[in-house]
Order: C-alpha cells, then structure tokens, then sequence
C-alpha cells in the first residue's frame, strides 16, 4: 500500500495450481480485469434513476401509464439495487418497450439494510431465518430425494454461509482491504449461480459486474 487510499500493487494466486475456471472458486482471468480496474478507478454513470440514500436507501421511477401500480424490487447477496436496471425501463415504462402503458409500474428497488448505500445496523438481531428447521421424519419419498439434494448442494456450496456466519469478522478484514479479493468472493457467487454455463460475462457484461463490486467497495458494505 502506498498513501490513504493508495493501491500500489497487489498479488494474484499461483495459476499454474489450478484451471482458471473451476469449482473451488474465482478466475484468474476476471481477477486481471480487477487489477485493472483498480488502475483507472471505477465506472461513472449519468442519467441515472432517483437514489436516495438512508435506511434505507432506495431507486425510485414512476411508471408512465394512466394507473401505475406500486413494485418492489429486492435483492439478495452478494448482489445491490443495481442489479435489476435492465427491469426498470420494461416495468415502469412498457410503452417505449413494445408493451401496453395499462401495464406500467411504478418501481421501487431499496437496497437491504447494511447494503450499498443503505445505512447498516448498529445493533444485533436482525436475522435472515424466516422458516422452521426441516422435519425429515415427515417428509414425503419424493421430499425426501429433494432434500438429500438439498443437503449435497449445501455440502458443495455452503462454505462461504458457515465463514460468515462464524468467523465473519476475520473475513472482513481481508474483503474491505482488497478490491482483488472482493472480487474472487462476490463474481465467484455470480458465475456459479447464474445460468451462464461457466462464462459469467455471457450473461453479466464486464462493466455490470465492476458496477456491483464498486458499489461494495466504494461503500465498504461487504463486512
């Protein structure tokens, strides 16, 4: 690190141990974009839809139609507000899309507490658990073959659930520090969880997927 706020260089992981695509996490291909980006800062945008920012913070366009209806957009993790805009202009404005104006919307999209620009939680318990643990006992034959699906996904896929749900500050540290390792952990989630087939600039382009990470950096909303 050079001055405040000064990125001077930085390390990529040994390529030569692992493919660039693979199950056990990010590319080394993004990860160069990353480097780059660093460089030349990130993306500027003008024109865009309202933003307030506050707990929480919120984009707001009013449909244009004689009776728009009121729509909420949210999002998940590792995800922010940004990532519905292809929506916005179809729901609020369908007419300049080939679609009936009696059909418009007007959208709201916030971004969750402790998201972007929405002000975090200062004080414990707010929780995502909303069901109840499975009874396997009363699971049906068919319930049964989901769950054990359920379950080996979980295995696979879970390990980032039980490092932040456990020794989620020491991640922190290493995810508010480096723009490279907050990009492995967030695009690493997008790749695997879009229907891309590997290739996740086939679905998300470069620019959107540096829009969603600077929003996190920019706002140091990861941790």
């Amino acid at each position: 690190m050079g001055g405040a706020g000064e990125v001077v260089g930085w390390r990529l992981r040994d390529e030569s141990l692992a493919p660039d695509e693979n199950s056990e996490g990010g590319s080394i291909r993004f990860q160069r974009t990353i480097t780059q980006w660093v460089g030349l800062g990130p993306p500027r945008r003008s024109g865009a839809p309202a933003r307030f920012r506050g707990q929480p913070a919120f984009v707001h366009v009013k449909g244009k139609g004689a009776e728009p209806l009121p729509l909420v957009l949210t999002h998940g993790w590792p995800s922010i507000f940004y990532e519905m805009h292809k929506v916005i202009g179809p729901l609020a404005d369908p007419a300049a899309h080939g679609g009936d104006p009696a059909d418009a919307f007007d959208v709201v999209i916030p971004s969750l507490p402790g998201y972007g620009f929405s002000d975090r939680p200062r004080e414990r318990g707010l929780d995502t658990a909303l069901a109840p643990p499975i009874d396997e006992s009363s699971l049906t034959p068919e319930q049964h073959a989901w769950w054990k699906e359920v379950k080996a996904y979980r295995s696979r896929e879970w390990g980032y659930v039980h490092l932040q749900s456990t020794k989620l500050q020491s991640l922190a540290f290493g995810l508010s520090d480096s723009p490279v390792g907050l990009a492995a952990w967030i695009v690493e989630k997008w790749r695997r969880w879009s229907d891309c087939g590997g290739d996740v600039e086939s679905i998300d382009t470069k620019d959107e997927l540096l829009t969603n990470i600077t929003i996190y950096w920019v706002t140091n909303t990861i941790a």
